[in-house]
């Protein structure tokens, strides 16, 4: 009897070991199902428009048998391998997608930016040189970063962006603002020995180095998850009117913007921004243009603290108007056009010794000083003490937005942001701005 037993339980040993074998042998049978060769066909980051629609791709094994999910934000929205998706809403998120085959599943991500849809952009510069605070997302549609400084040996230093302006690209992106970085700027550096250089100058000249720059800022773009980059180029010599050097300063300026095109990725936007001076001299030709989403005119500085005897408006209407018809001249499309406007005057007054003295003023404290300075065109006067200043108030911020407008052209620019007045307050520029855009009509 014991014996009995004792065969009966081997029996039942070898049954249950043979019914814990089977989905292994079933398992391991299945050779067709691997998993870890299907890949996204897209890139790490997509990027879109709201209203726009993205062809997603998956690939698979040739004669794969599976089921797809697919879910954006964690809602789902399709079971096919490849499907569209039409983005209803702007701003940031993540894209999945759960692939099931033979008791298996795997999902796969991938990251999306979808911008706000705009008949006009409105383009505003943020320095890193200040705190950064939240903004008034909703009344913008770019958002660039100032500045990333190219080296003469080719390397970037944006460390000063990042460490103060890395939350700017989150808040922004997640309002569907476009986040690009600034090179350049108008600050040249002076080494230690009193010599006066500018880093972008010497790297777009040599080829090794103008390749390194730009490896460097394609680089630098996906690290810090932007949109694209602006160059600002500003460094002329004007101590003679016709400097042959300038020439072959726009001559590599123009190699560099096609070269950096065809680095970026076609996703990604290249826009410049540019003073009167480029185009009067020739240095901004067709070639150059063509290359970029938008040109960022600078119609501001006309005059300023570098002449305190030139007393007068520093943006003044007469500026504008033919600042955009030089553009247009240079062959710009009207689409690419962005005129710029100051958040900020020129200060002109008489010090105790007689002398004549100039600054900038930002215009938060231009109507900090008297709220009524905001509802001039462009100057106001403060009396002996403080001086006589220029800058744009509301009317001509609104005049020059409904000329844009009639116009139809790409929209408009503003350096910079943190100068203006709260845009909670009925004195703020970016607010006029946007209430210009809103209620007037599209031409």
């Amino acid at each position: 009897m014991q014996h009995y037993i004792q065969i009966s339980l081997d029996k039942m040993k070898k049954h249950c070991l043979l019914l814990l074998l089977i989905p292994l042998f079933a398992y391991c049978g299945n050779n067709d199902v691997n998993l870890d060769g299907i890949r996204f066909d897209s890139s790490e980051r997509i990027r879109t428009r709201i209203g726009d629609t993205v062809q997603l791709k998956l690939e698979v094994p040739d004669g794969f048998n599976g089921t797809f999910s697919w879910g954006i934000d964690g809602r789902e929205f399709s079971t096919e391998q490849n499907p569209e998706l039409t983005f209803e809403r702007y701003g940031t998120g993540v894209i999945t997608v759960t692939v099931r085959s033979g008791g298996q599943s795997r999902t796969l991500s991938r990251l999306y930016f979808s911008a706000k849809a705009a008949e006009h952009q409105v383009i505003m510069y943020i320095p890193s040189w200040q705190p950064y605070r939240r903004q008034p997302w909703d009344k913008m549609t770019h958002l660039i970063l100032c500045f990333g400084t190219i080296n003469s040996d080719g390397s970037v230093n944006a460390a000063d962006v990042r460490r103060v302006l890395t939350p700017a690209i989150r808040d922004a992106q997640n309002h569907g603002v476009h986040v690009l970085l600034a090179i350049g700027g108008g600050d040249a550096l002076v080494e230690p020995g009193g010599v006066d250089y500018y880093g972008f100058t010497n790297a777009k000249r040599n080829p090794a180095t103008r390749a390194l720059a730009i490896q460097n800022l394609v680089k630098l773009v996906d690290e810090m998850n932007l949109c694209g980059i602006d160059v600002d180029y500003e460094h002329w010599d004007k101590s003679g009117v016709f400097n042959p050097d300038n020439a072959v300063r726009a001559h590599y300026l123009e190699i560099f913007v096609r070269e950096l095109r065809e680095a970026l990725p076609e996703r990604y936007l290249l826009t410049a921004a540019i003073s009167q001076f480029m185009l009067q001299r020739g240095f901004f030709p067709e070639t150059m243009h063509r290359h970029l989403d938008f040109v960022n005119l600078m119609i501001y500085d006309f005059r300023g603290p570098w002449n305190p005897n030139d007393i007068g408006p520093h943006s003044h209407w007469e500026f504008f108007t033919s600042f955009i018809s030089q553009a247009r001249q240079a062959g710009i499309p009207d689409h690419k056009i962005i005129p710029g406007v100051p958040f900020y005057g020129v200060r002109f007054w008489t010090d105790n010794n007689g002398i004549r003295r100039a600054e900038h003023i930002v215009y938060r404290e231009i109507v900090r000083r008297n709220p009524a300075a905001a509802h001039v065109e462009h100057r106001w006067d403060f009396g002996a003490d403080f001086g006589v200043v220029y800058f744009d108030g509301l009317p001509m911020i609104r005049r020059k937005t409904e000329f844009i407008m009639a116009q139809n052209l790409g929209g408009i620019m503003a350096w910079e942001i943190t100068q203006d007045a709260a845009y909670t307050s009925d004195l703020s520029l970016l607010r006029a701005i946007d209430d210009v855009l809103r209620n007037t009509p599209n031409p």
